[in-house]
C-alpha cells in the first residue's frame, strides 16, 4: 500500500481509479471484492505500471492520500459500475471514479453519497449527465 497520488500523473490510462472519503483503503479493497485474509502486495510507483496492465490483477494498488482511500484496478474494474459505486459510498461516504475509457472515449467521471449515483458524465460531454443530482 502506498501514500499519495503523484504516481498517477505517470501512469499508463488502461486502468479504473476509485476513490472513497471515509473508509481505510483496506476496507475499500474489501468492499471491492479482495479477500481480506489475503496480506496486500506493496508495489513501488514503478512497478504498479507493469500491474496495471496485467489483466489477471483487479485491484493493482491500494493507498490513501488527505483522508482518500483510493484503488487503482484494471480489467472489470467494479468501482466503475454505478452500483458498486454507490454501495462504496454507503454509511455516509464519498466516492468518486475515474475511468479513462481508454478503448471508448470519453473519460467517464461518476460520483456517489451515501449510497446513491449523484453524477456522471463523460468529460468533454458534460451536457448528458446521469444520476439523483446530475448537476454536481
Amino acid at each position: 500500500m502506498t501514500a499519495g497520488v503523484r504516481w498517477l500523473a505517470h501512469a499508463p490510462c488502461y486502468f479504473s481509479v476509485t476513490f472513497v472519503r471515509g473508509i481505510t483503503p483496506e476496507e475499500l479493497g474489501v468492499r471491492l471484492g479482495a479477500d481480506p485474509a489475503v496480506a496486500p502486495v506493496a508495489a513501488t510507483a514503478r512497478e504498479v505500471d507493469s500491474l496495471l496492465t496485467d489483466p489477471n490483477v483487479g485491484i493493482a494498488q491500494l493507498g490513501e492520500a488527505n483522508g482518500w482511500a483510493y484503488a487503482a484496478e484494471y480489467g472489470e474494474a467494479g468501482g466503475t459500475r454505478h452500483s458498486v459505486l454507490a454501495e462504496l459510498s454507503r454509511g455516509g461516504c464519498d466516492a468518486v471514479n475515474l475511468d479513462p475509457q481508454a478503448s471508448h472515449p470519453p473519460p467517464m467521471f461518476s460520483y456517489a453519497a451515501d449510497g446513491e449515483l449523484l453524477c456522471s458524465f463523460g468529460l468533454a460531454e458534460e451536457g448528458q449527465r446521469w444520476g439523483r443530482g446530475p448537476t454536481c
